[in-house]
């Protein structure tokens, strides 16, 4: 997941080449969006379904109360 940028993580994907395709041309759009969102239009096409998370960039995490131990630290 890149600094200040959205993370995706996908499941249903297939372990061959097309996928493997697939999950590189994402990640170059990942890459070239600001805050790294992906909307459906813009993902490939065995990608539009099977999204498992969305993960918030770092920065939206709420600070952690006194004495809990946050991660990454």
């Amino acid at each position: 997941m890149a600094p200040g940028k959205v993370g995706y993580l996908f499941g249903d994907v297939s372990p061959d080449a097309d996928s493997a395709a697939d999950l590189l041309a994402a990640a170059r759009a990942h890459a070239m969006a600001p805050e790294g969102h992906l909307p459906r239009a813009l993902r490939p096409e065995r990608l539009r379904a099977g999204i498992l998370a969305r993960l918030p960039p770092h920065h939206w995490l709420p600070e952690a109360p006194e004495g809990v131990i946050a991660w990454p630290s």
